[in-house]
């Protein structure tokens, strides 16, 4: 996707586009944590390079299309920039030491959790959508 298909985007578009990608990961980890319980290395070997793959691309994604939106939606938008920026460099980190089951086992409970807070923080329909005024009183 080019920047001018990305600019094109709306904050509906985009919650779509990484909420599917977040179901293809899920996917992948479910494959990747039944390998990694049959102690088949040569499948979790071929596994986890094709995770790793995917899930780059992901990262790389998500900060392409989600955001500069989020960098503009509120006030709070370079803290949660901050926010994701971090746990993004973590994550790529984390992917490139799998060396062993048990990292394995830590990285897909550590991105679990991670996919369903900003599901529910940055990409919940009420929080990401078209409309950007505001539907509730805070005074």
């Amino acid at each position: 996707m080019d920047s001018k298909n990305r600019a094109q985007l709306r904050p509906s578009e985009v919650r779509l586009i990484i909420l599917g990608e977040h179901d293809a990961i899920r996917k992948h980890l479910i494959e990747i944590e039944g390998l990694a319980q049959a102690n088949d290395s040569t499948g979790l070997a071929s596994a986890l390079t094709q995770f790793q793959k995917l899930f780059l691309a992901h990262l790389q994604h998500e900060e392409a299309i989600l955001l500069p939106i989020l960098q503009t939606i509120d006030s709070w938008g370079p803290v949660r920039i901050a926010s994701i920026s971090k746990e993004h460099k973590e994550q790529r980190q984390m992917i490139k030491n799998l060396n062993s089951l048990i990292d394995v086992k830590e990285f897909i409970a550590h991105l679990t959790c991670d996919m369903a807070a900003e599901e529910k923080d940055f990409l919940s329909p009420d929080f990401l959508k078209d409309d950007l005024i505001g539907t509730g009183y805070c005074g």
